[in-house]
Formats: C-alpha cells, sequence, structure tokens
C-alpha cells in the first residue's frame, strides 16, 4: 500500500492510552514497514526512551495517564539524542498547537489519524533524522581531522649559523624534526644546487656534463 521506506530510522516508539485508537496506529504503521514498540501511558513511554537504542521516531497522545505529551516532549528534548516528535491529538486550536511546539513536539496530527497523512510526515521526520546524522558524523569528522592539525605559531630562534631551533624546552634541534614534531610534514633530504657544488664539486660537475647539450659537447672537444 506504501512505498518501501529507508532501510535506517524504521523504529517508532507509539505512546496512546485508547486501545483502539493505539491498536489503529500500530497496524498502519507496520503495513508502513516500521518496527513498533507501543505502550499506553506516558511513564512507560519515557522507561522505553531510556536504553541507547530506543526509537528516534516518537509519537505521543497529548493527554495520556502518568506523564502527559507537552511533559513528555520536553524531557525528550534533554536528551542528548535528538528524536522526531510527532503529536496526536483531537485539540485543533491554534493555541493549542502553538503549546505543543513550544513544549517540543515537531509536527502535530488531529484524530482521527489518516494513514497518507501519517505516512508523510514520518517521511519528513525520516529526512530530518538522516540529515541529522549526517551532519553529526560531518563534525565528528572535522573533529577528530583538527586534532591532528598542528599550528606553528610565535618567535621561533633560530642559530645564524648550523640553522638548529631552540624548542619549548630549551633544546637546540635540528630545524626539520622540530617542524616534524609539530605538523604533518615530512622531510626528503636532498641537494640544492649551489650546496652540490660546494661540497662536492666533482660530481656537480660530473653531473653539469651530463646534462650539457650534445652540440656544446661536440663544440668543447674541439
Amino acid at each position: 500500500m506504501y512505498p518501501n521506506l529507508p532501510n535506517t530510522m524504521q523504529n517508532i516508539l507509539v505512546a496512546e492510552d485508547d486501545r483502539v485508537t493505539r491498536t489503529l496506529l500500530v497496524s498502519q504503521l507496520q503495513k508502513m514497514g516500521f518496527s513498533v514498540v507501543a505502550v499506553e501511558d506516558g511513564t512507560q513511554a519515557w522507561e522505553a526512551l531510556q536504553p541507547e537504542e530506543a526509537p528516534r521516531l516518537v509519537i505521543l497522545d497529548w493527554s495520556m495517564p502518568g506523564i502527559d505529551g507537552p511533559t513528555l516532549c520536553g524531557l525528550i528534548r534533554e536528551q542528548k539524542t535528538y528524536r522526531y516528535v510527532l503529536m496526536v491529538t483531537a485539540r485543533a486550536r491554534k493555541e493549542d498547537i502553538v503549546s505543543g511546539l513550544n513544549a517540543g513536539a515537531d509536527d502535530f496530527l488531529t484524530k482521527p489519524v489518516h494513514g497518507g497523512e501519517l505516512h508523510a510526515r514520518l517521511r519528513v521526520g525520516q529526512r530530518l533524522l538522516e540529515l541529522e546524522e549526517t551532519l553529526g558524523s560531518k563534525i565528528n569528522q572535522l573533529c577528530a581531522a583538527l586534532e591532528h592539525v598542528k599550528q606553528l605559531q610565535g618567535m621561533l630562534p633560530i642559530c645564524m649559523h648550523c640553522k638548529r631551533v631552540r624548542n619549548d624546552q630549551q633544546i637546540w634541534e635540528r630545524i626539520e624534526t622540530y617542524i616534524e614534531q609539530r605538523s604533518n610534514a615530512t622531510f626528503s633530504h636532498a641537494l640544492c644546487s649551489e650546496c652540490l657544488e660546494i661540497y662536492y664539486p666533482q660530481e656537480a660537475k660530473k653531473l653539469s656534463n651530463e646534462n650539457e647539450p650534445p652540440s656544446q659537447k661536440a663544440a668543447s672537444s674541439l
């Protein structure tokens, strides 16, 4: 009857004290592909939301024994885990809707619940939850990346002759060692052309001859 829902976010909690309404909701949700946890009052709902693996989609009746819907919404919003809360109520006054939204509800449905509208609202809830998970994952990746980023800043004493630098412990060390310990940079040692001529003149001359164009080699042999 309904299109398949994504494989994630298919667990849902239903808190409804009226047995007939609760049975109808459970039947509709199961046809949509949800795995349903159904309770009959707000206190049971709050207990069901304590485990880490508790559903993140929640349908609450406004008026329930124990903890009513608006009060339960406020408690849910104090949890670290974001949950999409859909309030089901016979109340249709704007004042009641505003009150419920201020308490923490994400959306409202009036009784009797229409299956198609319920499905559409829950698909919105799934998209919001998936977006929240994606953003949370990106934030965690960014925090992990920042932990590996080290910045070099401030005045750094460097010897004018050997070019060693003085670290925070007042120890002189090679500049490449200092940089490698404080950044993600690594060094591959080589020789610049000037140092090659100063310290290895024979190798520099040999290398220069090898790189000399054939025309110049022929002219120098005459």
